[in-house]
């Protein structure tokens, strides 16, 4: 996939969780997400996405490299990693390549 503006990407990559069947409760965090990381490269006169400024924006929203090296990640900070990581290889891919479920797990009982 070509440079694209990075609203149209995000844009593209909600119709594709959505053809994936992603809950709404899940697209409205992803939303909250979105528009807060838009915030950010708009502030910085970016308009196409940059792995590297979105770090930027997840380190200064969460200190998410000492708190790493420190083994002090919550799970906020890693699902604000893993929606960076969503776009960037949406924007590679074309497609949301990877499903973050939570999976139970079983003990047959014998």
């Amino acid at each position: 996939m070509g440079k694209i503006p990075l609203k149209e990407l995000i844009s593209r990559l909600e119709k594709e969780l959505i053809r994936m069947n992603y809950k709404e409760a899940t697209l409205k965090y992803y939303r909250e997400n979105w528009t807060r990381l838009i915030h950010y490269f708009e502030s910085r006169g970016n308009e196409f996405f940059s792995e590297a400024t979105a770090m930027e924006y997840v380190d200064r929203k969460c200190d998410f490299f000492t708190k790493e090296k420190a083994g002090l990640l919550t799970q906020s900070n890693i699902y604000l990693f893993r929606i960076v990581r969503m776009i960037g290889d949406f924007q590679q891919h074309g497609t949301a390549s990877r499903r973050y479920r939570i999976s139970l797990s079983r003990v047959n009982e014998q």
